[in-house]
């Protein structure tokens, strides 16, 4: 920013104070467009691990599905022939395998949530540190301000 001084060559207490303020939004801009950044990505997150627990919800009632239908084949069992008993290890294979999918949907949505709280609790620290620096600024340059108008009251 160009600034105007005065015959002494010095920035007035307006203008320097202004510049301050000036350096100070635009600190908060870009820890805005970070924190703006960081809210994105914790958004996809939770639509992926959405997306993976709608999916182990489906794999759970399909792995129910199957199971009930393996214990109405087992009860009939007794007064069938060996064709039903080769149906019988084929629906044992499909629930093996939906059991197999279930546990692996399970271990990507706990994954997902972990992701998601190491993500929260660096955007927490990261707001926490930055927010803390914005005030201790904020503080000085208030107090700075106060002890150049007092000073410009005495001349």
């Amino acid at each position: 920013a160009v600034v105007s001084t005065q015959s002494t060559g010095k920035l007035s207490v307006t203008q320097q104070t202004e510049l301050e303020w000036s350096d100070i939004e635009a600190k908060f801009q870009s820890f805005s467009s970070r924190s703006e950044e960081q809210d994105a990505r914790i958004g996809a997150l939770l639509v992926e691990k959405g997306i993976a627990t709608s999916q182990l919800a489906e794999a759970i009632a399909s792995k129910a599905h199957l199971t009930q239908q393996v214990e109405e084949e087992r009860g009939k069992l007794s007064r069938v022939s060996s064709l039903q008993d080769e149906q019988m290890i084929s629906l044992q294979k499909r629930e093996s395998k939906a059991a197999m999918h279930a546990k692996h949907l399970q271990r990507q949505v706990s994954k997902l949530t972990d992701e998601l709280s190491d993500l929260e609790a660096q955007f927490r620290l990261r707001f926490e540190e930055e927010t803390a620096k914005f005030h201790a600024e904020s503080t000085k340059l208030q107090n700075e301000n106060r002890t150049l108008r007092r000073a410009l009251k005495h001349t």
